[in-house]
């Protein structure tokens, strides 16, 4: 599949399927490890270790399904709007499934 128009709309797309699947399981991460009672007196460092590294890893994968959309187009020219369209779709996701994480 070499079409800028099926590329484009691919890469456009899929990022907020992705953070749509990703908000879900990153909730269900969550509840695993968390302490039963009061959370006075409890390091949090490592809970907050493993949400900052779901984030970058979500980010990541955003990234490189991006790139992998933008490399099979036919020229260059196709690669920048594919690459540039999806960068976009791929930052407000991001943004959105911050927003949705924050917001609990």
């Amino acid at each position: 599949m070499r079409s800028m128009r099926a590329l484009l709309a691919i890469a456009i797309t899929t990022p907020p399927v992705l953070g749509a699947i990703f908000v879900p399981v990153f909730r269900w991460v969550q509840s695993w490890g968390l302490p039963a009672g009061s959370l006075q007196g409890l390091d949090l460092t490592s809970f907050a270790q493993r949400d900052e590294w779901m984030m970058r890893s979500f980010g990541w994968v955003l990234f490189i399904f991006v790139m992998a959309m933008g490399l099979p187009a036919t020229s260059w020219r196709n690669r920048l709007v594919i690459i540039a369209a999806g960068g976009v779709a791929a930052l407000v996701s991001y943004a959105a499934v911050f927003a949705s994480l924050l917001a609990g």
